[in-house]
């Protein structure tokens, strides 16, 4: 993943300085937005093929690895316009199909742990770092053309690798690409809503990213320089935070982030200072991709097409930033502080409305990892979590009934403590956060999980929703 990040970023940057060559300053914004647009056919391309063509994905990999080798040079090399033109298309659709691999890998690996933002974080951080020594290392053309190369069929490689390995319980994992169970409603609401967030945040970022390409295309800043390396530490924070936060804290983040991004903005507009500008959209940048990476991951696991989810905030954020580049350098350029103040506005409005509402703060693609302590990360155990969502609302007996009786022989039958009976109730009768049923019974959110942990074990289960669903069960059957 980190190597992906790297060869996305760096392509982007070195088909920025050639579009500037070769049309000027004031097309390389748009033309990058093209190319992020193009990148969508293969975030889209793959999961297809991976349903469609199951037999032939490691043939289209290496057919793809070989296009995008050949397209970075065609696009390094290139003279003319057409040809420039033509291979970044092929070059951008290539590195999107490369990286759904990756982002899949990763969400299968991380999508129901504790510290899958943290993993995102590290990555996207690597690929940063990695990114900047290529800049201060390997000036001219001909060096970058053999990293890029390298790094793409280091890629590529590491995929094939992966796709023979096993995944935790001995499944291999081009044999978890099942269409799987349907969306749940709740799945989908929060697909909606993180579409709108994402769509509005990317309005904000891609106008300020907008200006600070033209400033870097008419050498008015490097953005290959050291302002770029703010990308690392907003990155790791956000990964360190958005893990231990609850939904709505994460949401509120985001505006905060956006604000403070829609200021630099204005900032830049106002040649006040390039630097300053580029330092917060880095800030906001490392913190914006760590989440529409993370949220979309964790979403997958309860969506139909496991493979075509994880990157899908990657498809978004680069739809959102073609569509949204060429007003933003209209707005710009006009210098109408009007329209700019109406937009901004706007997508903060739209950024709040998504994430803020209280109907989408407990959905389960963002909800904390923590509260599914002993979820497997097969994807088949996912689908498994949502059918007993259905069959927990099945076999609830009425509120009114009373729990004490039946719970006292359900603990007495497994062995439970009266702490664990404890804990046990409060899950059958609080529809809350972790957080707020560790507050209910005076208990630390790590005690709260040693304890959900036990009580799994003594009882054969292997999560929070699994654990009521059982106790229903039990107690029909009883």
């Amino acid at each position: 993943m980190a190597l992906f990040f790297f060869v996305f970023l760096t392509s982007t940057f070195i088909f920025d300085e050639h579009a500037a060559l070769l049309f000027g300053p004031s097309l390389v914004s748009p033309l990058e937005s093209l190319m992020l647009g193009s990148s969508v056919i293969g975030f889209i391309l793959r999961p297809y093929l991976c349903y469609r063509l199951p037999t032939r994905r490691h043939d289209v990999s290496t057919l793809i690895g070989t296009l995008a080798v050949a397209a970075i040079v065609v696009t390094i090399m290139a003279r003319r316009t057409w040809v420039f033109l033509a291979g970044g298309i092929v070059l951008f659709a290539a590195l999107g199909y490369i990286g759904s691999a990756a982002h899949s890998f990763l969400a299968r690996r991380y999508a129901k742990t504790s510290y899958l933002a943290r993993a995102v974080a590290i990555t996207y951080a690597l690929g940063i770092v990695f990114q900047f020594i290529f800049h201060i290392l390997v000036p001219g053309d001909m060096p970058n053309q053999i990293v890029l190369v390298l790094s793409t069929l280091a890629v590529v490689t590491l995929l094939h690798a992966i796709a023979e390995t096993k995944a935790p319980g001995g499944v291999a994992w081009q044999d978890l690409s099942t269409m799987g169970a349907a969306s749940t409603p709740a799945a989908r609401e929060t697909a909606v809503r993180l579409a709108v967030a994402i769509f509005c945040l990317t309005g904000v970022f891609a106008a300020l990213n907008s200006a600070l390409t033209l400033s870097h295309a008419s050498n008015a800043i490097d953005l290959g320089s050291w302002p770029r390396l703010f990308l690392v530490p907003s990155a790791l924070a956000a990964g360190i935070l958005f893990d231990k936060l609850d939904t709505r804290r994460v949401g509120m983040i985001m505006t905060a982030v956006a604000m403070f991004s829609a200021c630099a903005l204005f900032i830049l507009i106002g040649n006040v200072g390039i630097r300053a500008s580029a330092i917060v959209f880095y800030l906001g940048s490392g913190v914006f991709v760590v989440f529409f990476t993370t949220t979309y991951m964790k979403l997958s696991a309860h969506m139909r097409m496991h493979e075509l989810w994880p990157s899908m905030g990657r498809v978004f954020n680069n739809i959102g930033s073609m569509l949204v580049s060429a007003p933003a350098i209209a707005l710009v350029d006009d210098g109408n502080p009007l329209g700019m103040i109406i937009a901004t506005v706007v997508l903060l409005a739209g950024v709040a409305a998504s994430l803020l509402s209280s109907s989408g703060t407990k959905q389960i693609g963002c909800e904390n990892p923590h509260e599914n302590p002993r979820a497997d990360i097969n994807t088949e155990n996912m689908s498994q979590q949502d059918d007993a969502r259905s069959s927990e609302a099945a076999s609830t007996p009425p509120a009114a009934l009373s729990l004490e009786e039946p719970l006292e022989r359900f603990c007495r039958a497994y062995s439970l403590t009266p702490r664990e009976g404890d804990v046990v109730r409060a899950l059958l009768t609080m529809d809350d956060s972790v957080s707020d049923i560790a507050s209910a019974l005076f208990l630390s959110r790590s005690t709260l999980y040693r304890l959900i942990a036990s009580i799994n074990k003594k009882t054969g289960t292997a999560s929070r929703t699994a654990l009521i669903t059982f106790f229903w069960t039990w107690y029909n059957a009883s």
